[in-house]
């Protein structure tokens, strides 16, 4: 359907400008005219030329009165109460002999939209006589058009006057004040969305159209003159297609910085020369301005139609509709660009205006569309992303309960197998009475060890492995050397390598485990103790080497126990191992290999 709108709206242009619906009955198409600066016909000369309307005249000083002259027949003298002209460009006033009997309102008596109607009533009782009438344009440009026109009752031209009016002034009325609404609407859509520009470079270019179409429309102010009216028209359509192409590319998803600029900087320097061309030398203007700076227009707005229509970052359907639009817009500037270049009759009408309302109603329709599946793509992504944050809070919340869980039982274990153990039996001594002080307190001070220890593997500040063994020695060094034993500490751990808690007490109790057997079973008189990362040779991550050897009295053979089983679980658990050497001679040897983060 979109692919017909060319030979819709061409053929809708062609009924419409056709749409008199008074046959030739009351049409006058043959005028004389001249230019003068007389005000009133009987100031006229004798110099009139006979022309054929409708017609675009060019006159050699701008700023100066063209009259027309017409000799109504004697049929149409009873009727003739009103005139009615559908296309002129200027103002008008109506003479009969040197009587004025109607004329524009003041307002829009310089008014340079081509197309606007012109209704007026002449006053009873003019028709006596066979009257010749006279219409007076007073100039602001070197051109004047006027269309054949009508002479009748007002009850048969005021529904073609009424339907012209509709067409070529009140839709394009209504047709502006839309365009200024979809541009602060596009603008609205740019705030919400700063990083989108594609919906702000929409609304500069559709304020840019509205300026164009405001201007069409407006009655030339007294203090503006005409050539700056001249100027702003066609600077509104030239920039227009010059800011487009930047529009055109944010809207496929491009960035082509180079054109961009390249492309707006040539419109800079056109557009000061023809200023400054159209100031100095108006007769230079149309030269520049006709030819260059609007063929310079047509051919970005070429470039652009076909990025539009052909980019491959477009959906299918938003593809047809422009490419609809593509046909119709060339269609329809090069029927306008042939008009300005006079390739073609100059009392035709210009289409563009029309054209380029459907061509940015449809731009409006697809961004709206683009914004409706921006907005669902975002309604979408934050219900799943609130189930995600749902579902992940659940599992959150279960997995905090079953870390505390865990470490309550953990926590529990290790009070049971280490403090609470040693405590029951320092009161089961104490009841039956086996009062042994060194008993005592040997149990007590393992209780103390142990609360340490746990309490260490819990504290977020002790969670570096080279600290907590500094801590250990520190509180393990004075009780080794009340025994007898000289410790020897060798520590090679330079970088931090951080433990989670149950991993830190499963190090600390092989540590306190094997100095207290060095303690109450060796009788060795030395402790060495070596701390040192290396890395696995299968996996290449690093691991803890501890060593504790003393030189007390060894053993031969396999030495087990529960406290030996208990050390190698720990180990274990700490998805290491653990060998134990022994010998009378030697003494024993702890070895630990435990690896850390990430393996």
């Amino acid at each position: 359907m979109m692919l017909l709108l060319p030979v819709i709206f061409w053929g809708l242009m062609l009924a419409i400008d056709n749409l008199d619906g008074l046959g030739d009955l009351y049409k006058f198409e043959q005028v004389s005219w001249q230019y003068s600066p007389g005000d009133i016909p009987s100031e006229l000369g004798s110099a009139w030329q006979f022309e054929k309307l409708p017609r675009l005249f060019k006159i050699e000083k701008a700023n100066v009165n063209i009259w027309f002259r017409v000799q109504p027949k004697n049929d149409t003298c009873s009727s003739l109460q009103a005139i009615f002209i559908p296309k002129q460009k200027w103002g008008i006033r109506l003479f009969i002999h040197d009587r004025l009997i109607g004329e524009t309102p003041h307002s829009s008596f310089v008014l340079p939209n081509w197309n606007t109607p012109v209704f007026l009533s002449l006053p009873q009782g003019e028709c006596n006589s066979i009257p010749t009438l006279y219409i007076q344009m007073k100039l602001g440009s070197r051109t004047a058009l006027l269309s054949p026109f009508y002479i009748a009752t007002p009850e048969k031209l005021l529904p073609a006057y009424r339907t012209h009016q509709l067409l070529n002034v009140t839709i394009p009325q209504i047709s502006c004040i839309i365009l200024w609404v979809f541009s602060l609407l596009m603008m609205v859509f740019w705030v919400q969305r700063r990083k989108n520009s594609v919906y702000g470079w929409f609304s500069l270019v559709v304020a840019l159209w509205a300026s164009h179409t405001t201007l069409r429309l407006m009655a030339l102010p007294g203090f503006m003159p005409y050539w700056i009216w001249s100027f702003l028209l066609t600077a509104c359509v030239v920039w227009f297609v010059s800011i487009g192409i930047v529009f055109t590319h944010r809207f496929i998803k491009i960035k082509v910085p180079i054109l961009e600029v390249g492309v707006n900087t040539l419109n800079v320097f056109l557009s000061i020369v023809a200023a400054w061309l159209l100031y100095i030398r108006s007769d230079y203007y149309h030269l520049i301005a006709g030819k260059i700076w609007i063929g310079f227009a047509l051919l970005i707005g070429i470039y652009n139609l076909i990025r539009l229509t052909f980019s491959r970052n477009l959906l299918f359907q938003e593809r047809i509709c422009l490419s609809g639009c593509f046909l119709l817009i060339l269609s329809v500037g090069a029927h306008d660009y042939a008009i300005v270049n006079f390739w073609v009759e100059q009392s035709r009408q210009y289409y563009l205006h029309h054209a380029g309302f459907i061509f940015i109603v449809v731009f409006l329709i697809l961004l709206i569309l683009r914004y409706q599946r921006l907005l669902l793509y975002q309604y979408h992504v934050k219900r799943t992303f609130k189930n995600l944050i749902f579902k992940n809070a659940q599992r959150f919340r279960q997995d905090k309960f079953n870390l505390i869980s865990r470490e309550r039982k953990r926590i529990m274990q290790n009070l049971h197998d280490g403090a609470i153990g040693h405590l029951i039996s320092a009161v089961n001594s104490l009841r039956l009475g086996n009062i042994n002080p060194k008993l005592i307190i040997d149990l007590l001070q393992h209780s103390i060890d142990d609360l340490r220890i746990i309490i260490d593997s819990l504290d977020e500040d002790m969670n570096d492995l080279g600290l907590f063994l500094i801590c250990f020695r520190q509180r393990y060094e004075p009780r080794l050397k009340a025994c007898g034993i000289e410790l020897m500490w060798t520590n090679s751990i330079n970088e931090r390598y951080v433990l989670d808690a149950d991993k830190a007490l499963n190090i600390l109790r092989i540590i306190q485990e094997s100095i207290t057997n060095v303690i109450k079973h060796s009788g060795a008189s030395k402790l060495k103790f070596l701390a040192e990362i290396d890395y696995i040779e299968s996996t290449g991550c690093p691991a803890l080497y501890l060593t504790l050897s003393d030189n007390g009295r060894g053993f031969n053979g396999q030495l087990a126990g529960r406290g030996i089983n208990i050390l190698h679980e720990r180990a274990e658990n700490l998805k290491g191992s653990l060998q134990i050497i022994s010998s009378k001679l030697t003494g024993t040897r702890v070895q630990l290999m435990c690896p850390l983060a990430g393996c």
